[in-house]
């Protein structure tokens, strides 16, 4: 195929000629200057008044009275109203304003709200005084009719206004015991310190006699006092209640409690209260209790027969008693110069508790005994006395066991207490006696300076026989019981002594370990121990304990005593037998000892 022939090359384009340059635009000539607009003259300040808050106050009365003032008041906001006073009509009392206020005359200050409030009054109750039975306005009792009239008002609340006096009679009775099992006392009543004086009642047709026969768990007495009181009954017996599960406090009874046979049920009889299951705490008393021919077992203690309380520590302080008990029994008998019996899953603690006057109990056939200065019977993990003491004389006849001590038939720790009354006890099966407990644990800071004379008639059974200066049998502890920085210096005599265990300082122990203890030989006591055996050791044993043979070794023995302890408890007096400090006096030298100890630290 013939080759295709070339194109031919294209002509050149001509050059564009240039653009002329555009002629340069003239300047824009200046705007003149805006001539400045006047300044606009200030406008002058226009204050605004103030604007005053104003608040009214109104004042009503209710039914019953009247007020004096100015009823309706506008005041400016922060100002004061002025005063006003409720005043009651005859017949009525005032009780109140509507907002609270109590008093009857009333200046409403610094106002800042509206204030609208009514006075209230109330219609007198023509069983009392006053009062509206509440407790900021209890009813107030002021005699003999007034106090008949609570029996009305079992949740009121009630304040003696005076003393009361009732008329002596030499007939059974010039008064009803208050309420009953069916309805307790469930009130307060504050004696404020006033009397009660020749209460007298007698009541065998109901279990419970006293000013209250039962107190409910709500209910309380305090601050009251019965004077030259006579109470006669049944089953639960005492000055103030017959029964108590509520709260008695700082309260004080005198005259006589006896008991009367009619039947063969248990029998608590006590001076303050026959049997309580709550609380008390303060009281005292000067009794004379006669309880003769019961069949039943029976709980008879100067303050309480018995004294019950639940899983918790029980504090009682500062409570005594001046005591004549007489009690005759066929069966258990508990007996206390304070209570006949503490019982609780808990433990209680005696704190500042004296007792003086005489204990003399006799049971027969199968009624064991527990009889004690303070309390018959500990029936608790933990009965502690502290700081207490029993001059009370102690004699004990019983047809079958005997605990029986100075301070406690049986107890748990002792510590700086003591023991001066003289015991005589007489048991035909087994015997545990001391001069501060039949039975106990530890010991410390405690003596016992008393006679003590024990008729072991074994007739009943084949038992033992357990006395000791201090205790009879120390109470088992896996860690042993310790008698500490104490002494005896009883005189102790045993009869029939055919199966006995009998110490200078306890009779029987398994594991007793002395410290510092100190006991006076007497010749003719037919003891040389310490201890009449401790099982632990297998024998009779005088370790850690010092025997003096003579009583002058005393006279100076307190500096001895004190020895190893934090502070001294223990002072000599003119020449005589150790005794303890008061209390005040430990903490007057703790001071002494702390202040003295600061000083020498600031002076290095």
């Amino acid at each position: 195929t013939p080759d295709t022939p070339n194109t031919p090359d294209m002509p050149n384009t001509p050059d564009t000629p240039d653009t002329p340059d555009t002629p340069d635009t003239p300047d824009t000539p200046n705007t003149p200057d805006t001539p400045n607009t006047p300044d606009t003259p200030d406008t002058p300040d226009v204050t605004e008044p103030p604007v005053v808050h104003k608040f009214t106050l109104e004042y009503k009365a209710g039914t019953g009275g009247r007020i004096i003032g100015s009823l309706s008041q506008t005041i400016e906001s922060g100002k004061d109203g002025s005063s006003v006073i409720a005043v009651a009509d005859d017949g009525y009392e005032f009780i109140g304003w509507s907002d609270g206020t109590e008093s009857a005359e009333r200046q409403d200050k610094a106002v800042t709200e509206n204030i609208s409030v009514t006075a209230l009054f109330e219609a007198d109750n023509p069983d009392f005084v006053s009062g509206a039975g509440t407790k900021t306005r209890p009813y107030c009792i002021a005699n003999v009719e007034h106090l008949k009239n609570v029996r009305k008002y079992p949740e009121a609340h009630f304040v003696l206004c005076n003393d009361i006096v009732l008329d002596y009679t030499d007939g059974q009775s010039n008064f009803t015991q208050l309420f009953d099992d069916e309805i307790m006392f469930n009130g307060s009543f504050d004696g404020n310190g006033c009397k009660i004086v020749n209460l007298k009642i007698y009541n065998n047709s109901t279990f419970y006699s006293g000013l209250f026969a039962c107190i409910g768990g709500k209910g309380s007495v305090k601050n009251l006092t019965l004077e030259n009181a006579e109470i006669n009954g049944t089953n639960y017996i005492g000055g103030i209640a017959g029964y108590s599960l509520g709260t008695v406090t700082n309260c004080s009874v005198s005259g006589k409690i006896n008991y009367l046979f009619e039947n063969t049920y248990k029998v608590f009889v006590g001076g303050i209260a026959g049997k309580i299951e709550n609380k008390l705490d303060k009281c005292d008393s000067d009794v004379d209790i006669l309880c003769s021919g019961i069949k039943g077992e029976s709980h008879i203690g100067g303050i309480a027969g018995e004294m019950s309380f639940g899983n918790y520590s029980n504090f009682i302080t500062e409570t005594y008693s001046n005591v004549n008990i007489e009690v005759d029994s066929n069966s258990k008998m508990c007996a206390g110069g304070l209570f006949g019996r503490i019982i609780g899953s808990g433990s209680v603690n005696l704190e500042k508790c004296y007792v003086t006057g005489e204990i003399t109990v006799n049971t027969m056939d199968y009624g064991a005994c527990y009889g004690g200065g303070l309390i018959g019977e500990v029936y608790s993990n933990y009965g502690d006395i502290n700081n207490c003491y029993s001059t009370a004389e102690i004699t004990v006849n019983s047809g079958y066991r005997v605990y029986c001590g100075g301070l406690a038939g049986t107890s748990g720790n002792i510590s700086n207490s003591y023991s001066t009354g003289k015991m005589t006890i007489t048991g035909r099966d087994s015997i545990c006696c001391g001069g501060l407990a039949g039975t106990s644990r530890d010991i410390s800071n405690s003596y016992a300076n008393a006679d003590i004379t024990v008729n072991a008639d074994i007739t009943v059974g084949v038992d033992y026989v357990y006395v000791g200066g201090l205790c009879g049998y120390s109470i088992d502890n896996s860690n042993g019981i310790n008698i500490s920085n104490s002494y005896s210096v009883c005189k102790i005599a045993v009869t029939n002594e055919d199966i006995l265990f009998f110490g200078a300082l306890a009779g029987y122990s398994k594991m007793l370990i002395l410290n510092n203890a100190h006991w006076l030989y007497y010749a003719d006591s037919g003891y040389d121990y310490a201890v009449g055996y401790n099982e632990a050791l297998g024998v009779p044993t005088n370790i850690g304990s010092t025997r003096h043979t003579n009583i002058s070794d005393f006279y100076t023995l307190a500096e001895v005593l004190n020895k190893g302890l934090e502070e001294p408890v223990w002072k000599n007096v003119n020449g005589r037998l150790p005794t303890l400090k008061s209390k005040e006096e430990v903490d007057k030298t703790r001071f002494y000892r702390i202040s003295k100890s600061r000083l020498q630290r600031y002076a290095l």
